[in-house]
C-alpha cells in the first residue's frame, strides 16, 4: 500500500490543478485525515517552496469552527503535501449537481458560516484565492467549512513559473485575479457571493463556452437575483449584487461584513432561522476604520489569459428613466420654490403690520378704549401656515428629542449603513408621524431619498 512519509493512503478523494487529494491514515496519532498531495512538475524554485511551506506553517495556527484546521505541512519523496482534518460531509458542488431543496434561510446561514471563516482568516493575513463550491464542504453536523487553504497561493506559484494546468477551473475567480491583479480579501467575497448566486438560481450566470467564461467574468453584468428568481428578497438582491461589483472599491470590503449583511437579510424579510444550526455572528465593520484598510494583501496571480482585459464599465441608465427622474425633481424643486416665496411674503407682512402698529400717534395712545370696543377691534390676519420641509420656525424652539425618538433615529443610520433604504425610510416617517419638526428627522429624509434616487439611477 502507498505511503507518504507517515500517511498511509487508503483512497483518492480527487483531483484538481494544484493536485490530488488523498484520504490517508496518520500511523503516528492512529487518525484519518485528508492529505492533498501538490502538484510539482511546474518549475517552481526552491526558494518559492520555501516561502510556501512557511506561509502554509503560519495556516495552520488558524482555528476556527469553519476552517479545516491544517494539522501539518511537509514534503516527501520530492512532493510537498498538505494534511487537514478529514471531516464527513459532502461538498457543495455536489449540492448543486443533486439539486437538493434547502430552504432559503438555510442556505443564507451556511453560507454566512463559510464567511465567519473566511473573515477569521482575512484578520490573521491570508486570503484563500481559490473560492469555488467543491472547497465548501457541508458537514454531517450541518455546517458550513471552508477547506484547501493555501491553495490560492500554489496556484499562484504555478502559474508565474509559466505553467497551464489542464484543470485549472477558474470559473470563480474575481475579476482582478482573471486580469493578473493582487487578489485579496475582496476577492473571496466575490468568489463567495458568486458560489451563493449559483445556489439561489440553481444554475452558474455565465452560459457561454469555457474559453470565454473568463472574458464574462470581466465584462458581462449579471441580472439581479429577483429577476433570476422572484421570490429572493430585495435586501438580499442588494446585498449580492454589491458583493459581485466588478470594481473591487465598490464592492463588500470583508467576509465579516457579508456575513453580517446576509443575516441581516434573513431579518428584513422576517425569515427565521432553523434552531441548531445557527454559529457565532460575524461583527459588522468598525465605521470608524478605513475600510480599504481592512483588505488583507496577497501576492499577485499571474493572469491566465494571454493579455488583459479592461474591466466593464457600469452602463447608465436608460434615457427614458433618465428623463422622467428629471421630470420628478423638476416638480419637487418648483414645489419647493413656490413654498420658499409663500413663507417670505409671509414673514413680510408680518414685518409690516408690526412697523404699523409702532408709528401710532402718542395722543391716540391717551385714549383708554372700552373692553367692549377692544374685543371688537379687528385682528391683524394671520397667515396659514404652509407646511415646509425647508423653512424653520421662527417662533417655536426645536424641542428635546425623546428617547423613542433617538432610538428611531439610531436604527435609520444603521439601515442607512447598511444600504437598506427603504427600511430607513419607514424609520424616518415614524419619528416625523411623532416628531413633524425634528430636525435630525427632516436631515435623515433627505439623505436617504438622495441615496435612493442615487440607487434608482444606478438600475
Amino acid at each position: 500500500m502507498k505511503t507518504i512519509g507517515k500517511y498511509r493512503i487508503l483512497g483518492e478523494i480527487g483531483c484538481s490543478a494544484s493536485g490530488k487529494t488523498y484520504r490517508a491514515f496518520d500511523s503516528v496519532r492512529k487518525i484519518e485525515l485528508a492529505l492533498k498531495v501538490l502538484d510539482s512538475s511546474a518549475t517552481v524554485t526552491a526558494e518559492l517552496k520555501d516561502e510556501f511551506c512557511r506561509d502554509l506553517a503560519a495556516c495552520a495556527d488558524l482555528r476556527h469552527p469553519h476552517l479545516a484546521k491544517t494539522e501539518e505541512v511537509g514534503e516527501a519523496d520530492s512532493a510537498l503535501y498538505i494534511a487537514t482534518e478529514l471531516r464527513p460531509g459532502a461538498d457543495l458542488r455536489a449540492q448543486l449537481e443533486e439539486r437538493r431543496s434547502i430552504p432559503l434561510e438555510r442556505k443564507l446561514e451556511l453560507m454566512a458560516q463559510a464567511c465567519d471563516g473566511l473573515a477569521a482568516a482575512h484578520s490573521k493575513g491570508f486570503a484563500h484565492g481559490n473560492i469555488k463550491p467543491s472547497n465548501i464542504l457541508i458537514t454531517a453536523g450541518g455546517d458550513a467549512q471552508v477547506l484547501d487553504f493555501g491553495i490560492g497561493r500554489w496556484l499562484w506559484l504555478i502559474l508565474a513559473a509559466g505553467a497551464r494546468p489542464e484543470k485549472l477551473f477558474p470559473n470563480y475567480f474575481a475579476p482582478e485575479q482573471i486580469l493578473g491583479q493582487p487578489f485579496d480579501a475582496r476577492s473571496d467575497v466575490f468568489s463567495t457571493a458568486l458560489v451563493l448566486y449559483e445556489w439561489l438560481t440553481g444554475k452558474y450566470p455565465f452560459q457561454v463556452s469555457a474559453g470565454l467564461i473568463t472574458r464574462e467574468i470581466v465584462h458581462a453584468p449579471l441580472e439581479s437575483l429577483r429577476k433570476v428568481a422572484p421570490e429572493i428578497p430585495e435586501a438580499l438582491d442588494r446585498l449580492v449584487g454589491r458583493a459581485l461589483h466588478k470594481d473591487r472599491d465598490q464592492r463588500v470590503q470583508t467576509a465579516a461584513e457579508f456575513a453580517h449583511g446576509l443575516r441581516e437579510a434573513i431579518q428584513v424579510a422576517s425569515i427565521p432561522l432553523p434552531n441548531g444550526h445557527r454559529s457565532v455572528p460575524a461583527e459588522p465593520t468598525d465605521p470608524s476604520r478605513d475600510r480599504k484598510g481592512a483588505v488583507v494583501p496577497v501576492p499577485a496571480i499571474a493572469s491566465p489569459t494571454p493579455e488583459p482585459i479592461p474591466v466593464a464599465v457600469t452602463p447608465a441608465a436608460p434615457r427614458a428613466r433618465q428623463s422622467n427622474l428629471f421630470r420628478k425633481r423638476l416638480i419637487v424643486y418648483s414645489i419647493a420654490a413656490i413654498l420658499a416665496v409663500c413663507a417670505f411674503v409671509t414673514l413680510l407682512s408680518r414685518s409690516s403690520i408690526r412697523a404699523s402698529q409702532t408709528k401710532r400717534p402718542d395722543a391716540a395712545k391717551t385714549i383708554e378704549p372700552k373692553p367692549v370696543i377692544q374685543a371688537k377691534e379687528p385682528l391683524p390676519a394671520q397667515p396659514t401656515a404652509v407646511p415646509t420641509t425647508d423653512t424653520p420656525s421662527a417662533t417655536v424652539a426645536p424641542a428635546t428629542p425623546t428617547p423613542e425618538e433617538t432610538a428611531l433615529l439610531a436604527q435609520v443610520k444603521s439601515a442607512w449603513q447598511a444600504g437598506y433604504y427603504n427600511k430607513a425610510m419607514r424609520l424616518v416617517n415614524q419619528v416625523l408621524a411623532v416628531n413633524p419638526t425634528s430636525p435630525e428627522a427632516r436631515a435623515w429624509k433627505k439623505r436617504v431619498r438622495g441615496a435612493q434616487d442615487a440607487e434608482e439611477e444606478m438600475k
